[in-house]
Parts: C-alpha cells; sequence; structure tokens
C-alpha cells in the first residue's frame, strides 16, 4: 500500500531517494507534453484560441473552441493533448515540425482517414451538451467516454454526419446518437461512490481522463435561473485523485485550464 510523502506516494521499500527520482521523471514527462501541446497550438490554434479545421462534421456542431462554455479555447487544448500522446506518429509529427503548417492551411483529413489516435481511451469529465472534444477525438480513432450530470438527450446533435469523407459505413445520425448514448455517463461527482461507478461503467484503464468545464453549468439551465454543477464544493481539482485510479500506469490526469500544468498528474 502506498503511502504519501512531501516527495510524492511512496511504495513499500521505496527509499526516499528513490521516490525523488521518480517523481523528478513524471515532472519531465509532464512539462515534455506541455511543450509539445504549447507548439501544436501556435501551429493550428487561431488568435483566440479555437481550431478552424476542426469544425462541422469533426465536432458535430461549430468549429473546435469557438464558444466560452462547453466548447471553448480549453476544449482545444484537450484534443492537442490528445494529439500530442502520439507525437511519434508522422501524421502528427509533421504538424508540430514543419514551419509551413499554419492555422490557415492545416488540414486534419488525414488524421481522421489514419485513425491516428486508435487504441486511446479517453474520459471527458464535464462534457456539457456540445461534447466537442469526444466528437473530434472519436473521429480520430480513439475510444472516448463522456461524463456529466446531463443525459445524453440534452446533447446538441449532429446533423448531416453522413458528408464526413472518412466514414466508411453511412451510419447517420441515428448511428451517432446510439454512440453518444452508449458512451455517456450521467452522474454527479458529489456522488460519493461516483468514481467506483464510473469504473464499473467502463473498466478504467484510461490513457487520459481530461476535462475542461466541470464548473460551468449549462448556458441554456443559468438562463432559466438554475445552475449546475457536477464538481465537489471544495478545493481545486478535488476530483485528480480519484480520476488517477481510472487511468493505466503512465496514464494522463490533464484538466485543461489556467491552473494546467500545476494540476496535471501522470499514474504511477
Amino acid at each position: 500500500m502506498s503511502e504519501k510523502t512531501q516527495f510524492g506516494n511512496s511504495e513499500p521499500g521505496e527509499s526516499v531517494a528513490q521516490i525523488a527520482e521518480r517523481e523528478a521523471k513524471k515532472e519531465k514527462r509532464i512539462k515534455e507534453l506541455f511543450e509539445l501541446r504549447k507548439k501544436l497550438g501556435r501551429k493550428i490554434e487561431e488568435d483566440w484560441g479555437g481550431i478552424k479545421a476542426f469544425d462541422f462534421p469533426y465536432s458535430g456542431a461549430n468549429h473546435l473552441g469557438c464558444s466560452t462554455s462547453t466548447n471553448s479555447p480549453f476544449t482545444s487544448r484537450q484534443v492537442e493533448m490528445a494529439l500530442v500522446l502520439r507525437a511519434e506518429n508522422p501524421l502528427i509529427k509533421v504538424i508540430v515540425d514543419d514551419p509551413i503548417v499554419n492555422s490557415g492551411n492545416f488540414n486534419p483529413l488525414p488524421l481522421a482517414v489514419n485513425k491516428v489516435l486508435q487504441g486511446l481511451k479517453f474520459l471527458d469529465l464535464g462534457c456539457g451538451e456540445e461534447p466537442s472534444f469526444a466528437r473530434v477525438v472519436r473521429n480520430l480513432g480513439a475510444q472516448v467516454y463522456t461524463l456529466d450530470v446531463i443525459p445524453a438527450d440534452r446533447f446538441d446533435r449532429y446533423d448531416g454526419v453522413d458528408s464526413r469523407p472518412w466514414v466508411t459505413e453511412k451510419i447517420g445520425e441515428e448511428g451517432i446518437r446510439k454512440q453518444e448514448d452508449k458512451f455517456h455517463i450521467q452522474i454527479d461527482l458529489r456522488d460519493k461512490d461516483a468514481f467506483e461507478k464510473i469504473m464499473e461503467r467502463t473498466g478504467g484503464n484510461f490513457d487520459m481522463v481530461t476535462s475542461s468545464h466541470l464548473e460551468t453549468g449549462s448556458p441554456r439551465t443559468m438562463a432559466g435561473g438554475e445552475f449546475e454543477t457536477i464538481r465537489p464544493p471544495w478545493g481545486i481539482y478535488p476530483e485528480a485523485k480519484e480520476s488517477l485510479k481510472l487511468l493505466k500506469p503512465g496514464g494522463l490526469y490533464y484538466p485543461a485550464g489556467i491552473l494546467e500544468m500545476g494540476a496535471t498528474d501522470i499514474k504511477d
């Protein structure tokens, strides 16, 4: 059983030096991921943080990061971090390294056709009514679960998805809805058994657990005088510790946002 020390979580038989070395490697990896994410972002983001190339039909609605609530520039960061987890892929590497690539000519079609994120499993905490992160990375091959206090039938839905050029089997809007229903978890993280229920439903073993708008609430619901939230009312990123349990060894907990780097963690 691990114990918490000032250097991180200790395992039985570990010395302080070993713990410190392990934590240093983790911090180095996190720094590398952030440097890659920021480099990628500088190439494909607009000045305000959105990614126009990931518009409908990738996002199922407006282009990625165009809003201030459930599809904000923080959502762009989530997609960028997902991509840099596969930074060794030549199709992603060329986007990061080629000086010719910019937000005006970036074309995500090869990423979708070649399913560059296939084999990766993600969980988006607090996806909101417009689960753009999940839709984009799902179109790039990833398996994605979404989680929110609202049910999937509250999602802003696709329209005309058969226009997606990389879809080999025309599943249509109804098929997309069934897929989103299947991989959505309606739950409030204030439920004391929330993460046990998530583990039971998903099997855990995620490559990344991420969030961007846990406390945003639904604009439509707010307009009616009601503010929805799924984050417990204590501390900053209190879900981080429990989220680590859902990750595979080496998996990433990534809360996109102002405090993202300080709160990001990797499971030992």
